[in-house]
């Protein structure tokens, strides 16, 4: 349904192989690959467009056919929005406790992406947003609370927000010139700046987490 609003086409290619017994429980070989070039999003009731999207991925379900050696790959994802741009790869490695391998780099217009994605809730957007992020990390699946308890250090991200400006229904002051720097690495967390204006208000603020994991555990009635 959510695709259904907009227009889209594209080259898509997909090939896969599979190679093997499947009867009384036994699994065939499967291999896979499949891509994308020149493809294109077109919201018809805003006019806004996301354009030049390709990508190549694979799968496959490894020697012992399996979840332990399936793997997943996504390959230079790009995107182009009106203004910016977006860049991605995923990698999945062993389906039972997964190895994930991601990193994403884009930047774009927040005006943009409102229309584009018909939201209501902001009005008269405008402001730029860039964010890089590296995530990597094995997520065991039958105790996903300890991917957060052990947080690991290759994880980093980090959001720049400029010149963000915006209305909200219902409410009669306009949010004006929000400048914001964060970064993520590991389980620190640093708001180096945020300034905001709301009316003839002035916001700034700054600071510095070191142990995200510790504050998301802590009871409700000790914060």
């Amino acid at each position: 349904p959510t695709l259904e609003q907009y227009e889209n086409a594209g080259k898509i290619s997909f090939e896969a192989k599979i190679a093997g017994k499947t009867l009384s429980g036994a699994q065939p070989a499967i291999n896979a690959s499949f891509s994308c070039d020149s493809a294109y999003f077109s919201n018809p009731t805003s006019k806004k467009q996301l354009e030049e999207i390709s990508f190549s991925g694979s799968f496959t379900n490894g020697a012992s056919r399996d979840f332990t050696t399936m793997e997943f790959h996504l390959e230079n994802m790009t995107a182009k929005p009106e203004a910016g741009t977006f860049e991605a790869n995923l990698s999945v490695v062993d389906f039972e406790a997964p190895e994930i391998d991601l990193t994403i780099n884009s930047n774009f217009n927040l005006d943009f992406l409102v229309k584009f994605l018909n939201i209501t809730d902001l009005r008269e957007v405008n402001g730029d947003v860039s964010l890089e992020m590296r995530f990597r990390d094995i997520v065991d699946l039958q105790n996903p609370e300890k991917s957060l308890e052990e947080f690991n250090k290759s994880y980093f991200s980090e959001l720049n927000v400029e010149d963000l400006t915006f209305f909200l229904p219902n409410y009669h002051l306009k949010f004006d010139s929000i400048d914001l720097r964060v970064t993520m690495d590991g389980n620190q967390a640093n708001i180096e700046y945020l300034f905001m204006n709301i009316g003839n208000s002035d916001i700034t603020q700054n600071g510095h987490i070191d142990d995200l994991p510790a504050i998301v555990h802590q009871p409700h009635d000790s914060i």
